[in-house]
């Protein structure tokens, strides 16, 4: 089953924007780049499928009583059901009161008190506070650090059944934690290990209250169903290295600890969160633990490269954006070049090109950069971090940047070229068209870099750098630290991924054609990672398949024999008009060498291999190199053929486009109607690029809505022949064959 992969934070009404701010900033930092981490406002928990996709729901701190009254009855039950069928639930001081059956809340004081109950009752009993006097709302008076005392062996007993382990940095008991009117959970007077009004485990006590006597109960695990939840009376949340915790530090007699103690009680407060969320089922897999102490914290230095056959291509470059640098006045020292870099200043991002010659050691000014510690500020805007560019120029910069692997460790040039190389001859040898020798070709003209915020935005929102830009150009990247995907949504970026941005130019009379940019990009990724039997049909025999309209996923056998639809990769189309033509960007992910539970090329190679007879040659186990040169050698010449074409055309491309989709006579239901319209999907639109659908005349919808009695109560209706739909306009959900407007 695909894995769920979205943590959400809700937004709504009664939330303390303080406690939202530290919850999301906390979780990023430990989930990133494994899950996203977003708001969840009362309208999308109501109203969208957000349950889907979420693997985790947090409430965080501020006020019960606005939580209960938005989201009692129909929120709750969505909340509840959502927990019971394996989803989780952090409840964090006024979320953790909300998720308790009973509240008592400042009992002795009558313009506070609150005493209710609540109706997601995952904590049984009862959840009274505050703990510590002083609470007052929207003030600070009442704060105060407290210390936990960890149940450790609680803890190892709810991880085990997860096959996870307690991290060996977490202490017995941690303090300094942020406080500011939290509960404690207080069991049931009939018992005190009484299970859940859902029939499931009975609760496990992970910390209580280590300056209060009998210790009360500071955060507490319930199974609820097939899902998680967990209460916590404190906010883990809070670094101690920011406000408000860090000016009620500075309040302690002595002025609180010392900067080297913050940075330990800090480190004890990340393995308490962390361990919290295992508990959950959500954290970084243990497997991939070294990868994320490796794994880049902020941008990294790109390198400008060219294919060994075309040296000039870098200096050509810098020639046709150098009328945008400003004078560099000063050399930084950080650099350590000989001569200052030429800067570009820009609306997104201000670049500062580097000759890879300028520099007295390369390799020492990247091991600077990669163990950078970045100031608050920083890293909470990657944006006003200076973008440096090191230029390798001619042939002995290219071939300098290609025989010191060292520079790229993650990616190897001399093997992307070869791969390139055999993959654009492969192409003319299939009769595939391709451009004449000499011109710049898809892949010539490379800029990578280890970690970048997005290879889209570096584009996409930079328009001086964009417009000057020699084309085809390529950007990529092995980690994207803020990657786009559709509609706003974010690209996750883990170790194996393959993220890449293709730039070519398009002229204006082709711009009705641009909507087609992506189909041909899924069919050129598809095509290139699982390739047709040679003289058949283009299915491919990993079971690569498009979704329409941007998305690359794969045909994977599960349990019980059934195949499930897993996506693997996704596509991103920009354009920007300048100068009687347009500008497209076309980013793109794949997984290529994910480990699980993340569905990648490797695995389906593996599968593949696994099912072949003895003394079947096996198919080659896939790199980051040469998957993407194959992609792009295919799509190069898929992009030739296509504007070549009187007006661009797609129709060379359509009959394997059709093998390859997943929606060939697919009945879906068009939410856009009321009642739903039943349709069966049939083909793409020559001219506009839009899905082709045929109404179903019958249809049993169960008793809700049935279609014949739907047409024949409307009088003079006439039933369309066929209905077009945009594909920017519309969201397919293929796990429920529903297509709806998108928001």
């Amino acid at each position: 089953m695909p894995r769920k992969f979205s943590v959400l934070v809700y937004s709504g009404a009664g939330v303390s924007p303080s406690s939202l701010h530290h919850t999301v900033k906390s979780l990023r930092l430990l989930l990133s780049p494994y899950y996203t981490v977003t708001s969840l406002s009362t309208s999308s928990l109501l109203t969208d499928p957000w349950f889907t996709s979420c693997a985790l729901l947090v409430l965080p701190g501020g006020r019960d009583m606005p939580f209960h009254q938005d989201l009692a009855g129909k929120g709750n039950e969505l909340i509840s059901k959502f927990v019971r069928e394996g989803g989780s639930y952090l409840g964090i001081c006024a979320g953790g009161y909300y998720g308790a059956s009973e509240i008592k809340f400042m009992m002795d004081n009558e313009t506070y008190k609150v005493h209710a109950l609540r109706e997601l009752g995952f904590w049984e009993g009862t959840c009274e506070g505050t703990v510590f006097p002083g609470f007052e709302y929207s003030s600070e008076k009442g704060t105060r650090p407290v210390t936990m005392e960890v149940d450790l062996e609680a803890l190892k007993e709810v991880l085990e059944k997860d096959g996870r382990k307690v991290g060996k940095g977490l202490k017995k008991r941690v303090s300094h934690l942020y406080y500011n009117g939290g509960g404690a959970f207080v069991p049931p007077s009939s018992s005190s290990s009484s299970p859940t009004t859902f029939g499931s485990s009975p609760p496990v006590v992970l910390a209580r209250y280590a300056e209060v006597p009998n210790l009360p109960n500071a955060a507490v695990f319930c199974q609820v169903g097939a899902g998680r939840t967990l209460l916590c009376g404190t906010h883990p949340e809070y670094s101690l290295l920011e406000d408000p915790l860090q000016s009620a530090l500075q309040r302690l007699p002595g002025g609180g600890p010392s900067q080297e103690e913050l940075a330990g009680l800090e480190e004890d407060r990340l393995e308490l969160m962390k361990t919290f969320l295992s508990a959950l089922g959500v954290g970084v897999p243990e497997t991939e633990e070294q990868d994320k102490l490796e794994r880049p914290t902020h941008p990294l230095p790109q390198f400008l490269v060219s294919h060994p056959s075309k040296p000039d291509l870098p200096a050509d470059f810098i020639s046709k954006i150098s009328s945008h640098f400003t004078p560099s006045t000063t050399t930084e020292s950080d650099i350590t070049s000989s001569d200052g870099p030429s800067i570009l200043p820009d609306t997104n991002d201000t670049f500062h090109f580097h000759k890879s010659t300028s520099f007295p050691s390369v390799s020492s000014y990247l091991s600077q950069a990669r163990t950078t510690t970045l100031s608050l500020e920083e890293a909470e805007n990657f944006d006003a971090l200076v973008k440096h560019v090191i230029v390798a120029e001619k042939e002995e910069g290219t071939v300098e940047v290609m025989e010191r692997e060292k520079w790229t460790p993650l990616f190897n040039w001399s093997t992307f070229w070869k791969e390139l190389d055999l993959g654009r001859k492969s192409e003319r040898d299939k009769g595939g068209h391709d451009v004449k020798m000499g011109e710049t070709r898809l892949g010539d003209l490379m800029m990578y870099s280890e970690a970048v915020t997005s290879t889209q935005t570096m584009l996409d929102k930079n328009p001086h750098f964009l417009h000057s830009l020699p084309t085809p150009l390529v950007s990529t990247a092995s980690y994207q630290l803020s990657g786009r995907g559709r509609s706003g949504n974010v690209w996750l970026s883990p170790t194996g991924c393959l993220q890449f941005t293709m730039t070519f130019t398009l002229p204006a009379s082709m711009a009705p054609k641009v909507v087609f940019v992506q189909y041909l990009a899924a069919l050129a990724i598809s095509e290139a990672l699982d390739p047709g039997v040679e003289g058949g049909r283009s299915e491919g025999v990993l079971g690569v398949r498009i979704k329409w309209p941007n998305d690359v996923y794969a045909l994977v056998k599960g349990e019980g024999g059934k195949i499930d639809k897993v996506k693997i990769g996704g596509i991103l189309v920009n354009s920007n008009y300048a100068n009687g033509q347009f500008k497209v960007m076309a980013g793109c992910g794949v997984n290529i060498l994910n480990g699980l539970p993340t569905t990648s090329l490797s695995l389906l190679t593996k599968i593949h291999n696994d099912s072949l007879p003895a003394g079947s040659t096996p198919l080659p186990a896939p790199t980051m190199e040469g998957s993407l040169a194959r992609i792009l050698a295919r799509f190069g010449s898929m992009w030739e053929q296509f504007v070549a074409a009187p007006g661009g055309g797609f129709e060379p491309f359509l009959t394997d486009y059709l093998d390859r989709w997943l929606h060939s006579d697919q009945l879906v239901h068009l939410l856009t109607t009321n009642p739903p319209t039943p349709v069966r999907v049939t083909t793409i639109t020559l001219d506009h690029g839009m899905l082709r659908t045929t109404p179903v005349k019958t249809v049993s919808y169960g008793g809700e809505y049935d279609r014949s009695s739907f047409l024949t109560a409307s009088k003079g209706y006439k039933e369309p022949e066929f209905i077009d739909l945009q594909p920017d306009g519309n969201s397919f959900d293929i796990m429920a064959n529903m297509i709806r407007r998108k928001k």
